[in-house]
């Protein structure tokens, strides 16, 4: 980096990554279509095209300051304007009603404990008398039987159901899977039944018409996806069992459908779940072997473009492969550029490659930039890029061993301290193992991976695959042992710790003040902006608490399929539980646990029994909760259905679960509810009849179906 802190100019990938990242984050607030957008998008290129011709003969200071500025807004502009663009396509739905779909299967399906779940691209649909063409993906759950288990990627299906938008759960700090699966190109779900869907073979014309409408893009996904089944079940075929084929067909070829539970929280407690995501290092490893085998001595000979241009198609090749997850895009972006450029005798990975490489990737889909692995590779190759090489220069060691050893930590810890907050934020633990776990991981994955081409060149010849398959299974036995070993360590995970977005940016801007100052020693201002960041953590954190405390006492109505409930929450050290159920199995409150209580809360809250309670905060009983706040009233299968309410005078909330036999509209007139909560334990009878009655009644009312779970603070 320079250190006469021209950055701009040395890094000029930073000057357009800068301010798309502000305009993609200002289209989240945008609203309307694109078109308005548009019009000033190309307003402020045409400005930007005039100040460039208009005063390029006038180069002063000003005008530099003028330009840059100028630049900076085309960008943010041009960033916006593909936000929102990205967002208005994502926003479609398929219509509620059932109609007739035909889907072909994008991924491998994967058994949960009641369905087999898959993701589907709709390429027709059709009712009595209509037909439509699309193209859209949906989120596909058959009911589990022997015959869905059988399914793989690339069949095609008839059936017909409705296709649900996707909706919040919005509980309380959960992780909003819906929001995700939208930025992942999802327009819905739907559930299918045994005996209401239909297999297409593929050999017959409905499969090879299907087939056809689909892009060429999708295609060519669709084909490499398959290629990788026929690998995964070769490798079944020639002996690979148990958890060695789950892993290896995880490490090696991205397919995580047959990973175990436990098999994934074992790498997760010990910090080392990023060996079975493919990123940079697994691309590496295998590029290392074919550069250095075939194309090294061919940089100064004529032939080293052919030889550039085969391992960039072979670095695709492998990505296609491997599903295309965002961390390996990104690394086989940054190793198209790499090739290149040391074809033509440049360095390799730099910073300005690294930037162009986020700008293209951004271009492309801007709802990368809230992808988790997104975030978390860009964080660990900017750390290894700034603070890999000052790591290691720390220490000097004589032996070539030690000193390969201390410069595989080093990039350990440079990719450590640059993904440390996003950690925090995400996941609430830290594995104080993951140093060692992964020098040890990386050298088994590096025989595990050169296994695979070796593999691909001699399946044919069985007693070859065999002994290697063989091997693969010990080390992959070897590696569990390790990493069990390392998870035994006392003090091995640290958690949990629960940081908020602004304390995640405060965080953040210390440490990039840090780095600034360290390598602009004579400036103040990285130095001034480090000593500022800490109290400015120190107040995001106290204004965070006090919010908190200042919300209590706060009434959630939790979105919670298996069991319906609702909880008081009147100081960290205590709370209720008003639940659906007689017995409380708090497996089905785990998430809610980790998420909320563990976060906020001291205790486990007190769970109200059915036959009644009091103290000198509530009183409940039959279904009915008086506090000095509020009047909450529950409906569910374990009320009687001749309940009488006349008594108790309006309520502030009516909350309608399954199962509820007596007449709901009775209810209604007696207690005048301000509020329905309608839970998304309902059927689809319960939940029609329950909207047309409050729109018939005109009773104000929260569908969690639709909105998710409602917190109300006091």
């Amino acid at each position: 980096m320079q250190r006469d802190g021209r950055i701009a100019q040395a890094y000029p990938g930073l000057k357009v990554l800068l301010p798309l990242l502000v305009g993609i984050g200002c289209s989240a607030l945008g609203t309307g279509g694109t078109g308005a957008y548009a019009a000033l998008f190309l307003m402020i290129l045409l400005a930007c095209m005039v100040l460039g011709f208009g005063k390029a003969k006038h180069y002063t200071g000003h005008f530099v300051w003028g330009w840059n500025l100028a630049f900076a807004v085309f960008w943010a502009s041009l960033g916006t304007l593909v936000g929102l663009y990205s967002r208005e396509q994502k926003d479609f739905q398929l219509p509620d009603t059932e109609q007739g779909y035909q889907v072909i299967l994008l991924s491998q399906p994967q058994e949960t404990a009641k369905t087999v779940r898959a993701e589907a691209l709709v390429l027709q649909r059709f009712s009595e008398d209509s037909l439509w063409l699309s193209e859209e993906k949906i989120r596909l759950s058959l009911w589990k039987d022997s015959v869905s288990k059988q399914l793989k990627v690339g069949d095609a299906l008839t059936f017909r159901a409705s296709v649900h938008p996707l909706c919040p759960s919005g509980n309380p700090y959960e992780f909003d899977y819906a929001a995700y699966l939208k930025r992942e190109g999802f327009v819905g779900e739907a559930m299918v039944f045994a005996r209401q869907w239909q297999l297409l073979p593929r050999e017959t014309e409905g499969y090879t018409r299907l087939y056809s409408r689909m892009s060429l893009w999708q295609r060519t996904k669709l084909y490499f996806l398959d290629l990788r089944q026929q690998l995964v079940e070769q490798m079944r075929a020639d002996g690979l069992r148990g958890e060695a084929f789950a892993v290896y067909a995880a490490l090696a070829m991205g397919e995580k459908a047959f990973l175990s539970k436990e098999t994934g929280e074992l790498y997760a407690q010990t910090g080392t779940s990023h060996v079975l995501a493919l990123s940079g290092m697994h691309l590496g490893i295998l590029m290392f072997f074919f550069y250095y085998v075939f194309a090294h001595g061919l940089k100064y000979t004529r032939w080293r473009w052919v030889f550039c241009f085969l391992a960039v198609m072979l670095v695709w090749a492998y990505t296609l492969l491997a599903g295309m997850p965002v961390s390996l895009v990104r690394a086989s972006v940054m190793y198209s550029f790499s090739i290149c450029g040391m074809m033509m005798h440049r360095r390799g990975f730099t910073l300005n490659i690294l930037f162009w490489t986020a700008s293209l990737m951004l271009l492309a889909d801007p709802d990368t930039l809230y992808d988790v692995g997104f975030q978390l590779s860009f964080s660990a190759m900017l750390g290894i890029l700034l603070l890999q090489r000052r790591i290691e220069g720390l220490f000097r060691f004589s032996g070539i061993v030690w000193q390969s050893l201390w410069s595989g930590i080093s990039v350990s810890l440079a990719a450590q301290i640059a993904t440390l907050p996003l950690v925090l934020y995400y996941f609430h633990y830290v594995a104080t193992t993951s140093i060692w776990a992964t020098m040890v991981l990386s050298v088994l994955s590096l025989f595990l991976l050169y296994a695979l081409p070796v593999y691909l060149l001699f399946f044919r010849v069985e007693w070859i695959s065999g002994i290697l398959l063989q091997g693969v299974s010990v080390l992959i036995g070897w590696q569990h042992d390790a990493l069990r070993w390392f998870n035994s360590w006392p003090g091995a995970t640290l958690g949990p710790f629960y940081i908020s977005w602004s304390e995640l940016l405060a965080i953040y801007l210390f440490v990039v003040a840090v780095i600034l100052f360290l390598l602009l020693r004579h400036k103040l201002f990285p130095a001034l902006l480090a000593v500022l960041s800490l109290p400015g953590l120190l107040v995001c954190r106290t204004v965070a608490a006090h919010r908190l405390t200042d919300t209590f006492p706060l009434l959630v109505f939790y979105n919670n399929y298996r069991v319906p409930s609702v909880q008081i929450i009147y100081s960290p050290q205590r709370s209720y539980l008003l639940q659906a159920n007689d017995t409380v199995r708090w497996e089905d409150y785990a998430y809610i646990k980790e998420n909320f209580w563990d976060r906020f809360t001291d205790k486990l809250p007190v769970v109200l029994p059915q036959k009644g309670f009091s103290d000198d905060y509530l009183c409940q009983t039959g279904g009915l909760l008086l506090t000095r706040d509020f009047r909450l009233g529950m409906l569910h299968q374990g009320i009687p259905e001749h309940t009488c309410w006349a008594g108790v005078g309006q309520l502030d909330y009516l909350f309608l679960c399954r199962g509820f036999r007596g007449c709901v509209e009775q209810v209604l007139a007696q207690t005048a509810p301000k509020l329905v909560v309608l839970d998304r334990s309902l059927t689809e009878y319960e939940h029609e009849k329950y909207l047309r009655l409050c729109a018939r009644m005109k009773w104000k009312y929260h569908d969690m179906r639709r909105d998710g779970a409602l917190k109300v603070a006091f």
